[in-house]
């Protein structure tokens, strides 16, 4: 029995050695402390045995004391966080943008608010950021509005050269829900350079020597020809 016992740890502790350390040195852990008129919200999200599941903590606190906490585990790092009234309803809302722990880091988005003293949370959906999408997501807010953007791929393109453009998302946020409000792709575009044409400069005169012209006599005067009327 305790040798089986031995067998069954040894082969856990080979199964752990043998999992990636997925995040390692990139930095695991996040921690951000906002407010919003009289309320704080911390956000705290730290690893668990792998980097790449997460324990997420949010609490609201209120005059020094917590008022809403919220935790659960999720498959993503946070990376920032902001408060908003997203919804002009008077009411702030905490938005925490993640990525997953893959090479490209493909993002995601969660708004939390208060129902009274509970925490609710609302994600982005999948698979809405259409073809060519492999990740690098940024995020940021433009007024009430949650600015989305990354890199398009194109058949061929390697990691570090996506040659489609920019795709830009607009959501908003209402009734609990983020919708999306629309995409546009966003091409780089470059001035043309205009080479001016070379100046060219009028030749140098050419002497002409003075025997080249006819001169009259001294003695003769010269006479024109007489150009003689068309006839009618």
């Amino acid at each position: 029995m305790k040798g089986a016992m031995m067998i069954l740890c040894a082969g856990i502790l080979m199964l752990f050695a043998s999992a990636p350390a997925l995040g390692a040195g990139r930095g695991c852990t996040f921690k951000k402390t906002l407010k919003y008129k009289g309320s704080f919200f911390d956000v705290v999200s730290r690893r668990t045995h792998v980097c790449s599941i997460q324990v997420v903590e949010i609490v609201v606190r209120r005059r020094g004391r917590t008022f809403a906490a919220f935790k659960t585990d999720v498959d993503f790092l946070a990376h920032k966080a902001w408060t908003a009234d997203l919804n002009n309803d008077g009411k702030p809302e905490l938005i925490v943008a993640s990525k997953d722990d893959g090479k490209n880091g493909r993002g995601t988005l969660d708004v939390y608010w208060l129902e009274g003293n509970i925490i609710k949370r609302a994600a982005i959906f999948k698979n809405e950021e259409g073809a060519g999408y492999l990740g690098r997501d940024s995020f940021r807010l433009d007024g009430r509005k949650i600015v989305r953007s990354f890199p398009v791929y194109r058949d061929g393109d390697s990691d570090n050269s996506p040659s489609g453009g920019t795709r830009i998302l607009h959501y908003t946020f209402q009734d609990g829900r983020l919708e999306l409000n629309g995409n546009k792709d966003e091409f780089a575009t470059t001035a043309a350079v205009v080479t001016p044409e070379p100046l060219v400069l009028p030749a140098e005169p050419v002497p002409v020597p003075a025997e080249a012209y006819p001169t009259a006599a001294p003695d003769k005067p010269i006479i024109l020809a007489k150009r003689e009327p068309a006839p009618q």
